[in-house]
């Protein structure tokens, strides 16, 4: 047995997981040695995410950032949030009654994911909401709707609970401006679509991708 498998079965006490969460965990301490904290929250996020998104890297990267963690440098955790589209076949247009409940559920997820790292011990600043202001379907139709857009979010703002902080990103360079000037932060991906993802990491997805978690959507 070797001293990572031992280090990991004295973690476990004993108890079964699936090989591949047992592979998982046997990465964050090739990378950063044993840390209880850190293998606790791999082990909690093992329970609510989707399973086969997180590349061998971006697990690296976790671990580094979670064994980082200090008063000086906390995690940050943000989700980047969509307009709301009206539904419905010939349909177009921003909502402006409310947002939808990919939002909702977004909202609720960082906050949950938030809450249960703060309860680990782990230090980390308040949560971020940036609604990506440019990241509009169908512009040839929806730029003649821009104000229905500002209703859109003032919407949004309204679910944003007052521990989380919101921001607007008009940048189109969205990976790059994540990756500088949010160095400890980690993404709470909340799109459906979770092939887009790799567009927030650019050209450098293979190479240097950003932490994103990838949790299990409950559905429409």
């Amino acid at each position: 047995m070797t001293s990572i498998n031992k280090t990991l079965n004295d973690y476990l006490q004993g108890k079964r997981i699936a090989k591949d969460n047992y592979d998982d965990l046997k990465i964050v301490i090739e990378e950063i040695g044993y840390n209880k904290l850190v293998l606790d929250w791999f082990h909690y996020l093992q329970s609510i995410e989707t399973v086969g998104w997180r590349p061998k890297l971006v697990t690296q990267k976790l671990a580094r950032i979670l064994a980082n963690a200090s008063k000086g440098t906390p995690v940050e955790f943000y989700a980047l949030f969509c307009p709301s589209y009206k539904k419905g076949e010939g349909v177009h247009g921003f909502r402006t009654d409310d947002v939808g409940n990919t939002s909702l559920w977004g909202i609720e997820t960082l906050r949950g994911i938030f809450s249960s790292t703060k309860k680990l011990g782990i230090p980390c600043k308040a949560p971020k909401a940036i609604f990506f202001n440019i990241a509009v379907e169908q512009p040839e139709k929806t730029l003649g709707e821009i104000k229905d857009l500002e209703t859109n979010i003032v919407n949004l703002r309204k679910h944003i609970p007052e521990e989380m902080k919101f921001e607007l990103l008009s940048e189109a360079l969205v990976g790059n401006t994540i990756r500088y000037e949010m160095p400890n932060s980690i993404m709470v991906y909340t799109p459906t679509m979770l092939e887009r993802a790799r567009v927030y990491s650019g050209m450098k997805f293979e190479s240097d991708p950003l932490p994103i978690i990838f949790l299990k959507h409950p559905g429409p």
